[in-house]
């Protein structure tokens, strides 16, 4: 568990790139399960799949929420590499600011999307609300009180909330991976490589 001034240590990158890559399962599937969740009422051909794609999204937002967690108490418990001393302090202060927002998104993102599926109250439109976990829906509780479909405090309004987090968290990612390609291609330092899996790094520039 040893971690230098100049790379992240082994338990750090496999957080890191966990949630990486849950992050690009979790996006597409929630698109694919929103698009097909009013067919998927209509056509029992449909439902199958809808359910499926519904399953996925909310195990695997279930999970990133719970390595997001992970990964910043480990965090809070080491300490963090620095930048070069060649950056610029209104960089590092960017640079401390976007991981703290990502920080905040991911946590928000998945919680926000919990909180929407137990606002939103089973009905004869809808049917019974799933909040999956897996397969089943017995396992995760709800957060917040059901409320009618169409209620002020209902699951449009934490939904809203679901959708702008994830606008937000797409900019801020597309900056950090920017950033980080920037370091590795623009700056030719050690950034990049004191979180890439196996790279080794010599010292910093």
């Amino acid at each position: 568990m040893n971690q230098t001034a100049e790379s992240w240590n082994s338990t750090a990158k496999f957080l890191h790139w966990l949630i990486f890559m849950l992050i690009l399962v979790e996006v597409p599937v929630g698109f694919v399960m929103t698009w097909l969740y009013a067919p998927g009422l209509k056509h029992a051909d449909v439902r199958p799949i809808a359910e499926l794609m519904g399953q996925i999204h909310h195990t695997n937002g279930f999970f990133i929420l719970f390595f997001v967690v992970l990964r910043l108490l480990w965090r809070f418990a080491h300490p963090v590499p620095g930048l070069p001393a060649s950056v610029p302090a209104l960089q590092r202060s960017g640079a401390r600011l976007t991981q703290a927002l990502l920080y905040l998104l991911l946590l928000g993102i998945p919680m926000s999307g919990w909180m929407a599926l137990s606002a939103l109250a089973d009905s004869e439109a809808f049917g019974k609300t799933q909040i999956w976990f897996f397969s089943s829906s017995d396992l995760v509780p709800r957060i917040v009180n059901p409320q009618p479909w169409n209620a002020p405090n209902g699951y449009g309004f934490y939904a809203r909330f679901h959708r702008w987090f994830l606008v937000a968290g797409g900019v801020l990612l597309a900056a950090h991976v920017v950033a980080a390609l920037w370091h590795r291609f623009g700056r030719r330092d050690s950034v990049l490589a004191s979180m890439w899996p196996s790279a080794k790094v010599p010292g910093r520039d």
